[in-house]
């Protein structure tokens, strides 16, 4: 059983982690270094081609018009998350962000159920339980700036459209969360 975590910047998705890692006596997947991430997520590719094929499709399709947000999404989000997926393989582990956080930031825009399907399918084939982690926008925002560090800040310099971008990504928290509710093993954790 793969043990993974999905929700908003701020939700607590750490703090959420290292509780379930705690109770539940589980290793924590983690990639080291870069050369461990690369070489990981060329055997997950390896391993599973369709699904690395059309998980570059639409990571590329998606975020070509900004050659920097691209280059930023592959080294630390694509990369990252099917190394440590590669590495979990089917054993009895945590990760906290993967491939179900990943949707989240895949698209730049509203997703639709049909959006995301194909990767659904495939997912339904691995053992996961699934951490929804929700919190009010107000704790989230307050824990951002708490840690000083808010998603995207360094990237999107208007703050109108830095708004934009949360906007859409709440509303894409949502429909994956919906998505979540009917196909997987599922906790919803509200992190007030």
């Amino acid at each position: 059983m793969i043990y993974e975590f999905i929700g908003l910047p701020g939700a607590g998705k750490s703090y959420t982690a290292d509780q379930v890692k705690t109770q539940n006596q589980l290793k924590e997947i983690k990639i080291f270094s870069i050369k461990e991430r690369l070489a990981r997520a060329i055997v997950f590719a390896l391993r599973h081609p369709i699904f690395f094929l059309r998980l570059m499709f639409v990571f590329i399709l998606e975020n070509y018009t900004d050659i920097r947000l691209l280059k930023h999404k592959l080294s630390t989000v694509v990369l990252e998350i099917a190394a440590r997926e590669q590495k979990a393989g089917n054993r009895n582990v945590l990760i906290e962000t993967g491939f179900f956080q990943l949707l989240l930031s895949l698209y730049e825009r509203k997703v639709n159920e049909r959006d995301i399907a194909g990767f659904i399918r495939w997912l339904k084939k691995r053992p996961y339980m699934l951490y929804i982690i929700e919190a009010r926008a107000d704790v989230r925002n307050e824990r951002m700036q708490q840690r000083g560090r808010v998603p995207r800040s360094g990237i999107i310099q208007n703050p109108e459209k830095l708004k934009e971008w949360f906007d859409i990504l709440e509303d894409n928290f949502n429909v994956i969360k919906e998505v979540i509710k009917k196909n997987f093993n599922y906790e919803l954790i509200e992190n007030n």
